[in-house]
């Protein structure tokens, strides 16, 4: 929406159509179960949409994680990073150059800035000798803990390397924490093409067993810790 024209505060609408869900509940209830787990989460709605006085349609409307989102989550003025890569690469790997990050996540907030944050975030996690001592210092570990903790109850597989967004509480806690994004592939949608049930193993998107897109970088360190593996 143009600026200073905002609907109820949101400055983008995102109405989801949910085709590959006739009920319309997959995505709606999966980041219901996201936010009642204690991890950050979009809320979402119903909604009939009309266009020009005639019904145009049933849609899912899901909160952009921006200004309202982290007002809501005690985020406020926090560095919003979508996994946006187009080579499936935005699986908190270390690119390298900062250019290189930029070609792979997307910046929701504070656009006019760098992204040597999550540069510097990547990195570090990639040559960490103490995992826990990682995640205890840089990472929101609470709410990264929930965040698996639902991503595992959903099963959410589609969010390994995309549909997921990196957040950088820069005015709070200074830590990272993980935002689900895009749920429609929740509750029984399989890859392989079904819809009535999955039975995932937990460590699903680690090196050792990659989802169908790959593996991510910060499951897998955290994984690999028996101390953070059993919380």
């Amino acid at each position: 929406l143009e600026k200073g024209k905002e609907f109820e505060g949101n400055e983008v609408l995102n109405l989801n159509s949910c085709w590959r869900d006739p009920a319309f509940i997959r995505e709606h209830l999966a980041y219901h179960v996201y936010a009642g787990c204690g991890a950050p989460s979009s809320r979402t709605r119903m909604v009939r949409l009309h266009l020009n006085g005639q019904f145009y349609g049933l849609f899912v409307e899901v909160e952009q994680p921006e200004k309202s989102f982290l007002k809501q989550w005690s985020l406020k003025g926090s560095a919003v990073y979508k996994a946006n890569s187009p080579a499936q690469s935005a699986d908190a790997r270390d690119l390298g150059r900062e250019t290189i990050f930029r070609a792979h996540w997307e910046k929701e907030t504070r656009k006019t800035e760098d992204y040597r944050d999550l540069q510097t975030f990547c990195h570090e996690l990639a040559i960490a000798t103490n995992v826990h001592a990682f995640f205890t210092t840089r990472d929101d570990l609470e709410k990264y803990i929930n965040y698996l903790a639902a991503t595992a109850l959903v099963q959410n597989w589609d969010c390994f390397n995309k549909n997921h967004f990196l957040v950088h509480d820069i005015k709070g806690s200074e830590k990272w924490l993980a935002v689900p994004w895009d749920l429609d592939r929740t509750f029984g949608d399989f890859w392989r093409g079904g819809f009535n049930e999955t039975d995932l193993p937990l460590r699903l998107g680690t090196s050792a067993m990659p989802g169908p897109t790959g593996w991510n970088r910060l499951y897998d360190r955290f994984y690999s810790n028996p101390v953070l593996r059993k919380r």
